[in-house]
């Protein structure tokens, strides 16, 4: 039997059924392609990431409203929390 080599951190390689794939020369992540950053995210690093989104997209949305003067019925004017 050969012996495997030990992985080469410098070299990533990609699992793909009983095969592995190894990229050389491109960088580790693929920024380009966001489907398949998520896709190949652990469950935990996910989780954290979408509920980043959520609060994120929230404080957005609650700091239009904050500009608006009125804009939500029976808040007090300029409070974020409410």
């Amino acid at each position: 039997m050969a012996k495997r080599k030990p992985k080469d951190p410098k070299f990533p390689s990609i699992k793909i059924g009983e095969s592995s794939v190894v990229k050389i020369g491109l960088p580790r992540h693929d920024w380009g392609d966001i489907y398949h950053v998520l896709l190949t995210l652990s469950w935990p690093r996910f989780l954290v990431l979408a509920s980043g989104f959520f609060v994120l997209a929230n404080a957005v949305f609650a700091l239009a409203y904050l500009i608006q003067d009125g804009g939500i019925e029976n808040a007090r004017d300029g409070s974020f929390a409410e």
